[in-house]
């Protein structure tokens, strides 16, 4: 009788397993529509504030990579999030004189809602832009591509390229793009932006 007990323990268990890895299975089948992206120059948020006030007055212009998409699956979550993280990766390729300097952003983003759209921002300060490029301000003409990568559940789910290849990519970055959430624009859209799990 125990035995048949034991065996009866062992074979539920295995139905919860395969069960189980069937529903993981039918997530990592999640695919990603990347919507609209734009890279561009946004002057530093201004905000108002009580009691003595600064004398500085100028704003200044970060570079700014602002990306929409929309997740799918093939079943969605009981909750309507992803149980994983995305991981993403962006890429920009800048013009500084006669040559071509990579910067790039890495990270993971946890609460993925399944079924609508969803952005993620991040960029380049100032100072950083003007290292890079020996530039003061960022414009669109001082882009040369993009390239974006979407992965999930250690898959690439969406890429997109425009104006440079691959093979740039796997050049060493001159500096990192900062995720939104280290940045003076966290708080701005709050409910419509990702943030990553370092934010």
């Amino acid at each position: 009788m125990r035995k048949t007990s034991q065996l009866s323990f062992a074979a539920l268990l295995f139905v919860l397993l395969t069960a189980s890895a069937a529903v993981d299975s039918l997530f990592a089948q999640a695919s990603v529509k990347i919507g609209s992206v734009k890279v561009d120059s946004t002057k530093s948020p201004q905000f108002s504030l009580t009691g003595q006030k600064k004398v500085f007055k100028s704003t200044k212009n970060w570079l700014e990579v602002d990306m929409v998409f929309q997740v799918s699956a093939s079943r969605k979550p009981k909750d309507g999030y992803l149980p994983d993280s995305l991981d993403v990766e962006i890429y920009v390729l800048l013009k500084s004189g006669r040559e071509k300097k990579l910067v790039k952003h890495q990270g993971s983003y946890p609460n993925v809602a399944v079924g609508e759209s969803q952005a993620i921002a991040v960029y380049l300060p100032p100072r950083e832009f003007a290292r890079v490029t020996g530039k003061p301000r960022p414009s669109k003409a001082d882009v040369i591509g993009y390239a974006i990568n979407i992965s999930y559940a250690g898959k690439s789910v969406a890429t997109e390229l425009k104006g440079m290849k691959a093979e740039a990519t796997k050049a060493a970055p001159e500096m990192e793009l900062l995720p939104k959430s280290k940045t003076p624009f966290r708080d701005l859209y709050y409910d419509n932006y990702l943030v990553d799990s370092q934010g």
